[in-house]
């Protein structure tokens, strides 16, 4: 029994050693125990097109790969809220793929209908030095060597620095 007791902590103690070595990242992620989020990171937005109808609008985001291996981007859910109203909403459904310890800039495409856009000229044209607040929001969804992996990525900024001006 003695015996055994000892084994057991040889070998608790030897896999605790393994998974705090530097260069075993990959095992400490494949057992849950070091598993890191991907960071998004809004980085602009432009203007692709402008009609009566509406804008469109090119969305860029920057996703960082903290862990040693790849992940897939698989779909992201956006809503985009600006002086009180969701101007846009919709679903990207993108493979992407973000190598280990690497980044993937994501172009989102968003289109606001042209009720919404008139509107919002309106709210920047009366009120200059209180332009209206733009939210985005999106859900990102990802494939992992262990199971999805859903991150949450929220950013507000005025209307008018959406994009960069």
């Amino acid at each position: 029994m003695h015996s055994r007791i000892s084994s057991l902590l040889a070998m608790l103690a030897l896999a605790m050693v393994v998974s705090t070595a530097s260069g075993c990242t990959y095992l400490k992620e494949l057992v849950g125990l070091g598993v890191q989020k991907p960071k998004v990171t809004f980085l602009a937005a432009s203007i692709t097109r402008l009609s009566m109808r509406g804008i469109d609008l090119m969305i860029d985001v920057n996703v960082e790969n903290p862990n040693s291996f790849d992940l897939n981007f698989a779909k992201m859910d956006y809503e985009l809220v600006a002086s009180g109203m969701p101007i846009a909403r919709g679903e990207l459904a993108s493979k992407v793929h973000i190598p280990g310890e690497g980044q993937h800039v994501v172009h989102v495409p968003v289109t606001i209908n042209g009720d919404y856009a008139v509107k919002l000229m309106r709210d920047l044209i009366a009120k200059p030095s209180q332009p209206p607040i733009a939210f985005l929001t999106a859900h990102a969804a990802f494939e992992t060597p262990i199971g999805p992996m859903l991150v949450t990525f929220e950013d507000q900024r005025p209307l008018h620095k959406l994009t960069g001006r």
